[in-house]
Parts: C-alpha cells; structure tokens; sequence
C-alpha cells in the first residue's frame, strides 16, 4: 500500500493498539458525527501506562484521581482509567460520535449487536452506551453535549 505504513503493537500491560504513518496526505475525518472521537484504554497499570504513552507519543497527561485525560498538541484525544469489568483485559476502547446515542443503540440492537450498558447520561459530557458489534468488537456511542467556549 502507498498510503503509509501500520504496526500493530501491546503495551507493557497486554493492551493492544495500532499505530499509523501517513506516506501521502488523506482524508481523516474526526469529531463529527459518526466518526472517531475518542479513545479510552482500561488498564490495571495505569502508572505504567501513564509513562509509557508519554515516552513513546510525547502525549501530555492530566491527570484526576478518576481520570488521566490524554492530549496531543494541545488537544484532548483520549482518556486512561483504572476501573476495568471483571475478566477484562486491558485494551483500547474508541468511541465514535452520534447524533442520538438512543436511535443508534435502537439500530444497533436491530443489525445483530449488543447492549454492555447504556445508553445513559454522563453530566457535562453527554449520552453515552457502551455497545458491541455482531462479531463482538466493543465501542463506545456517545451524543457529546453541546459546550460554550
């Protein structure tokens, strides 16, 4: 392929991730509707993968005793928490922008896939369902709530 180049990789903790180089200049939509918006990784190191991540990517943290919000160039890009479902192991969890987190999580059900929790409202934030696909990839739906800046 001449669109660039891809390494799949595990982080210290088991938590797998793709990393990608752009060779050519392409479309990469984000922050609208139906497209990435996020991502979070649930981990049981979060130390670890708190230096980790800032070693190889140069990401800043901010970091709250319930959160390590994640940010590129100044730019929110993700999150690290610690709180993981029982037999979870640690990985990466996108999240992709909807207009209505209901409407889709109603389609969703209809084409084969399944509801882990939600939707459900997140204050200041938005409404959010954790969901999975028919093959049984999990991700995030979230309609992000409207903020002043």
């Amino acid at each position: 392929m001449d669109m660039g180049r891809m390494a799949a990789v595990i982080d210290p903790a088991g938590a797998a991730f793709a990393m990608w180089q752009p060779l050519k200049p392409g479309p990469f939509i984000c922050g609208e509707d139906n497209t990435l918006c996020w991502n979070e990784l649930m981990t049981n190191d979060i130390e670890g993968a708190r230096k980790f991540y800032a070693s190889l990517f140069g990401w800043d943290m901010k970091v709250s005793p319930e959160y390590t919000e994640l940010h590129a160039n100044g730019r929110g890009i993700g999150g690290m928490i610690d709180k993981m479902p029982p037999g979870v192991p640690p990985c990466w969890v996108p999240y992709i922008q909807v207009d209505d987190a209901d409407a889709i999580v109603d389609q969703l059900k209809s084409l084969g896939g399944s509801v882990h929790m939600g939707p459900t409202d997140f204050p200041h934030v938005g409404r959010f369902a954790l969901v999975a696909d028919p093959q049984g990839a999990t991700f995030y739906i979230i309609k992000l709530e409207l903020r002043e800046h």
